[in-house]
């Protein structure tokens, strides 16, 4: 009988960090077992769901473990399905959990769900408030969860430091920018901070600095009037839309500072702030999920809105010289990046050997 894994999750598109992350595991795991893969992101009609229920639990006698990248809301009892032939066949389980949905606050869904997992399960937490969170919301044993940050499964991009060429032609301001790109890449929405992203860069240039600034990503359309209102005069801010791929890469080489003002509650380990520090682009975000282990001292800020405001953000940066010592920032994103990635080496290896392993 053909040795096998289950791989159970969302696979682009649509295109986010949590795609992005299952395709990246699922392709290690692929390297190392046959793989039988199961793209969630594909159940929006009843009989695709149907459908892939029935080849799991066909599947299961034959698997060697299972891997599901956990949903952060009600569709986890849709998930609950998947992992019930692995039960009953006693396969080792590993979970991946991708949200603080059920985190932030104990969730009764969560903590019936988890309780049923049982024995032989693995969890994944990105960082380690979110394996102390687990321990203290859902009595998680800690040696039963390990640490493994996105960086695992991110690239390691070129260094953007000194980059200068086709900064202009790209951001659409011809040859009038000046002082450093400020970048912001999410989706466009009030949630995800783009008006503090504006607002940002406007009290920056109160405090005398001067900047561009490019957003990409794709705009919600409850948030689309104000902010094509507050663009439309304002020609030192560029929004180029959704990018992927050679675009993306070329955005991330280009600026010189990432702003990522999440004010979303369930953020977890955004996969933007680790692919610009790869790139060696300093961050300046919220504390929001893991955003805190991300983001050292030397490789920007992260700032508790709940107690400071834009404008105290904007004189802090300036007070602090941030935006004349970009370079020695970008030195120490890098190495960052480098340290997260290399900290997760052996928990992702440990996770390989145990999905694989026959019980």
């Amino acid at each position: 009988m053909v040795r096998q894994l289950t791989i159970v999750g969302p696979l682009p598109p649509p295109v986010h960090g949590y795609s992005l992350i299952t395709e990246a595991f699922s392709e290690i795991l692929s390297d190392v077992e046959a793989t039988i893969i199961i793209d969630t992101s594909q159940h929006t009609r009843l009989i695709r769901v149907l459908r892939d229920l029935l080849k799991n639990a066909i599947t299961q006698r034959s698997s060697c473990g299972t891997y599901l990248a956990l949903n952060g809301g009600a569709r986890q009892w849709l998930d609950v399905l998947f992992f019930i032939p692995a039960r009953i066949f006693r396969k080792n389980i590993i979970i991946h959990h991708h949200s603080f949905a059920y985190l932030t606050s104990k969730s009764s869904a969560a903590l019936k769900i988890i309780a049923m997992l049982g024995g032989n399960v693995l969890h994944i937490a990105l960082c380690d408030r979110m394996k102390s969170l687990l321990n203290e919301r859902y009595q998680l044993a800690l040696e039963n969860i390990i640490v493994i940050s996105n960086a695992a499964f991110v690239q390691v991009g070129r260094e953007n430091y000194n980059q200068t060429s086709g900064i202009d032609d790209y951001c659409g301001f011809g040859n009038k920018s000046n002082g450093p790109i400020i970048g912001y890449l999410s989706k466009v929405s009030r949630e995800k901070g783009v008006f503090d992203y504006l607002d940002l860069l406007a009290e920056l240039r109160k405090n005398g600095i001067e900047l561009t600034g490019v957003i990409a990503g794709e705009l919600d359309d409850k948030d689309r009037h104000e902010f094509n209102d507050r663009l439309k005069n304002d020609r030192k801010i560029s929004y180029i839309g959704p990018i992927y791929g050679e675009k993306k890469e070329k955005f991330l080489r280009t600026i010189n500072v990432l702003v990522f003002p999440t004010r979303y509650l369930n953020e977890a380990e955004p996969v933007a702030i680790l692919e610009a520090l790869s790139r060696g682009v300093p961050v300046i975000s919220y504390m929001r999920g893991c955003i805190s282990s991300l983001v050292s001292t030397k490789a920007g800020y992260v700032f508790d809105v709940s107690i400071t405001t834009i404008k105290e953000i904007a004189t802090t940066l300036k007070t602090d010289n941030f935006f004349t010592n970009l370079e020695a920032y970008a030195v120490e994103a890098r190495r960052t990046f480098e340290e997260l990635k290399e900290s997760s080496k052996s928990s992702l290896n440990f996770a390989i050997r145990f999905l694989s392993d026959e019980n």
